[in-house]
């Protein structure tokens, strides 16, 4: 088992734009091996920030799986993973093509958003 994790407030881990970046918790092909913590107490906090630059810039073909996601406290602004904007549970452009799978999500009180920009 191994541990990452941090204490801040916003998301410990960003994909700003980020393309093609793969996580995967497995040892020898099997179990949840790797832990990320945000251990932030309050604000609004992920884990997890998989964030848009802009229109036709966001971040895609992106992977994050087989992990042991938590976050510092349970409240509505706490997020084990947000995609979207640059900031925790804003709208973002183009986040594209994300693999979330097999993740053990704890002490958050959002497992997963998505907030995508919407036509109109």
């Amino acid at each position: 088992m191994r541990t990452i994790s941090g204490s801040y407030a916003g998301g410990l881990i960003r994909f700003n734009g980020a393309d093609r970046v793969t996580v995967n918790g497995n040892f020898s092909s099997a179990g949840n091996y790797l832990t990320f913590s945000n251990t932030a107490a309050s604000g609004t906090t992920a884990v997890f920030l998989v964030s848009s630059l802009g229109p036709g810039n966001g971040a895609t073909n992106n992977t994050i799986k087989n992990c042991n996601i938590s976050n510092g406290f349970i409240t509505s602004a706490s997020y084990g993973i947000s995609v979207g904007g640059a900031t925790v549970g804003s709208t973002g452009d183009d986040n594209d093509n994300l693999t979330i799978q097999n993740n053990v999500i704890t002490k958050s009180y959002h497992g997963c958003t998505y907030t995508p920009v919407l036509p109109g």
